[in-house]
Formats: C-alpha cells, sequence, structure tokens
C-alpha cells in the first residue's frame, strides 16, 4: 500500500497562504504579463486561443452521445453517460482558462497602450 502521509495535497492551505508563496506567484505572472509587448503578446494569445479551443473540442466530444440521439440543448453533465463526464469536466475547465487568459491578455494589451 501506498504512503501518503507525506503527500502536499495533505498540506494545509492556511500555511500556504500564510507563507507568500501565492502572493510572489501573483507577483511574478503580472510582472511577466505586463512586459508582453509584440510577438511575445501575439504568441501568448494564440496560446490561449488554443487552450479554449481544445476545450471547445473536448465538450463536443463529450457531448456527442447527446448529439447523436439528437438532444442538443442540455446543459451539464446530468444527462452524459459516465464515462465522457471526465472529458465535460476537463472540456470546462480548459475553455474557462482559455478566455480568462485571452480576456485577461486583452485587459492588458488596452491598459498598455
Amino acid at each position: 500500500m501506498k504512503d501518503d502521509s507525506n503527500s502536499l495535497r495533505k498540506f494545509p492551505p492556511d500555511l500556504l497562504a500564510a507563507s507568500g508563496v501565492p502572493i510572489l506567484a501573483g507577483a511574478l505572472a503580472s510582472s511577466w504579463i505586463f512586459s508582453l509587448h509584440g510577438w511575445h503578446w501575439v504568441i501568448a494569445y494564440c496560446c490561449a486561443l488554443l487552450i479554449a479551443i481544445t476545450g471547445a473540442v473536448f465538450l463536443f466530444r463529450a457531448k456527442l452521445p447527446l448529439y447523436r440521439l439528437h438532444r442538443f440543448f442540455t446543459f451539464g453533465s446530468r444527462h452524459l453517460p459516465a464515462a465522457s463526464v471526465p472529458l465535460y469536466r476537463l472540456g470546462c475547465r480548459l475553455s474557462i482558462t482559455g478566455i480568462s487568459f485571452a480576456v485577461l491578455l486583452l485587459m492588458v494589451r488596452l491598459v498598455n497602450q
């Protein structure tokens, strides 16, 4: 049996927040985002769109069994087969992440002009 007593998943979230690691990571990420100009910004925006499109493809693949039954207007994973639920959740996460990153890049671009 695997010993999970030393796992990082059991690290207390309050100690992580108090350590300052999230603040340091946020500061580094925001400085990187605000320093993007020219081709670097275009590449980052293309990556954000690629992530969002990949999420949309995963959502389509997860919903394909429902589309074959001519059920087009369902929301959520309640009507999906059990095998498609993880793919649906991954697609949702990727779509939200990609769209959020693209919107963030656009807002930073408008502020920096």
